[in-house]
């Protein structure tokens, strides 16, 4: 991926992925750990990895 927009839409060297816990269809459970997981949390990853080759930071937030 081209060197500026990496800078763009990772200026903090991570990509930011807002997860809504609210969507039992996107985020179905949560690890151990309390890391979200469902297809939001595996999308948010497999996009960091494979078109920045970096892991996503997960920026969880609730709406009801």
């Amino acid at each position: 991926m081209d060197k500026i927009i990496v800078e763009q839409l990772a200026p903090t060297g991570s990509l930011r992925a807002a997860i809504n816990l609210g969507n039992f269809l996107l985020v179905t459970d949560k690890a151990q750990n309390g890391d979200p997981i469902g297809v939001s949390p595996d999308m948010a990853s497999a996009i960091a990895k494979r078109n920045f080759s970096m892991a996503p930071l997960l920026v969880i937030f609730l709406m009801i």
